[in-house]
């Protein structure tokens, strides 16, 4: 599958979070408390008009992610969804699905991962902006990362 042109989403989503990063647009004003239904919340639009489940697809992960059981220990969630992410791009990789970065783009599209804009790449940095991402689309501003 190849990512339909997306290219003016894009633009509007790095405009924004530029302006943001500068404090040139405010944030979401930050949650005093949450539930665990907040960490649901999805804003992922350009994934919900490809399949009008997609709500679906995000809750489950959402709840793998954000469910620990606590006889696991506080991070085991991120432990295991880190390495199940780190071994789906090196077969990516292996299989040929991703051969240079530009193709994490379209990858990261197919697998609705989420909408990647590569800023910045070159030999000292590369900047890299994940919108729409499964992980926090949506999600109220809880004072924290929350990606992986």
């Amino acid at each position: 599958m190849v990512i339909p042109d997306i290219s003016s989403i894009i633009a509007t989503y790095r405009e924004r979070s530029l302006r943001e990063a500068s404090g040139g647009a405010d944030l979401r004003p930050l949650s005093e408390s949450f539930a665990l239904v907040d960490l649901l919340a999805s804003e992922r639009p350009t994934f919900q008009e490809l399949n009008s489940e997609d709500l679906v697809y995000v809750v489950t992960f959402r709840f793998l992610r954000w469910s620990e059981p606590r006889e696991l220990g506080e991070r085991a969630m991120s432990i295991v969804l880190f390495s199940a992410g780190k071994t789906l791009g090196e077969r990516a990789v292996e299989s040929g699905l991703v051969r240079r970065v530009e193709d994490i783009a379209v990858f990261a599209y197919n697998q609705r991962i989420g909408l990647v804009d590569i800023v910045e790449l070159n030999e000292e940095r590369g900047l890299v902006h994940i919108y729409e991402s499964i992980s926090s689309a949506g999600i109220p501003n809880i004072g924290r990362a929350v990606c992986h």
